[in-house]
């Protein structure tokens, strides 16, 4: 299979941070499908699982009475959760 960077070699901790972002993203959209299915009735999976590609809100520039606190919809914009570390997984190993 040919190499899709062309030749550009990367080092190896950034080969590793790229596969790290992508298996995070990866899971965290399996447990966005989870709470999809379990949350289905109630309709907030949106609310406790979030897209991570979906933006707050933008910002206009020169425009100063934004508020930082209230997202697009005037919801109050809450703190991402942290993930929780996972121990003992041999994904990043040979």
């Amino acid at each position: 299979m040919p190499d899709r960077d062309h030749g550009v070699s990367r080092s190896p901790g950034l080969e590793l941070r790229i596969r790290a972002l992508s298996m995070l993203l990866h899971s965290y959209d399996e447990v966005r499908r989870e709470v999809g299915y379990l949350r289905w009735h109630q309709g907030d999976a949106d609310a406790l699982a979030p897209s991570p590609y979906t933006r707050l809100g933008s910002r206009s520039h020169g425009s100063d009475d934004i508020d930082d606190d209230v997202d697009a919809d005037g919801g109050d914009v809450t703190e991402p959760a942290v993930p929780v570390p996972v121990r003992d997984c041999d994904a990043f190993t040979s």
